[in-house]
Parts: C-alpha cells; structure tokens; sequence
C-alpha cells in the first residue's frame, strides 16, 4: 500500500470504492487494474458490501459493464486467499 494511503486510509478507501463502483478505465481489454484496487481493497480493510453498487448500473449497448471490475476485484481477492464470505454472500447476482 502507498504510504498516501496508509496515512489517510479513509479518504483511501473512499476513493478505491469509487474507482471500482464507477470502473474509470477507458478500455477494460487493454488496462488490467483489478490487481491493484484488489491489493488496496484487502490492505484497507475495505467490506465489499461497499462495492455493490458495481452491480447496480446498466450495461452499455456494447455489453460492458462496470461489474466486470467488481467481479477481477473479487477473483483476485479469493486467489490472494482473502476471506470475507458472509460479506461476499450479501453481493447480488450480476444484472442480465
């Protein structure tokens, strides 16, 4: 973790939710950034009910969503080993 993030760790978070709910990538096939807000999400102590609004907005006409951030984030959660699965349950499914 960025030693900016561990000084103002929720300002951190805050920002880190945000950038996963409102995925800020401009082309999701090209930048690979689960890796990183995974990283943060697990350093920061982030509940990933704070991430459900991923699943809340509409998928474009092209088929992308912001969810698809969402579900690199969790992957890579689950692979580093980090267990939150009462809050993992409370997620939705994805939308349709």
């Amino acid at each position: 973790m960025s030693r900016a993030a561990a000084a103002a760790p929720k300002p951190a978070a805050a920002y880190v939710i945000g950038c996963v709910v409102h995925d800020p990538r401009w082309g999701h096939q090209v930048e690979e950034r689960a890796w990183l807000y995974a990283t943060l999400v697990a350093d920061l102590g982030i509940d990933l009910r704070d991430l459900r609004a991923a699943y809340a907005r509409p998928v474009d006409p092209a088929g992308d969503a912001d969810a698809w951030l969402l579900v690199g984030v969790l992957e890579r959660l689950a692979r580093r080993g980090v267990r939150q699965r009462d809050r993992v349950a409370d997620l939705p499914p994805h939308p349709p």
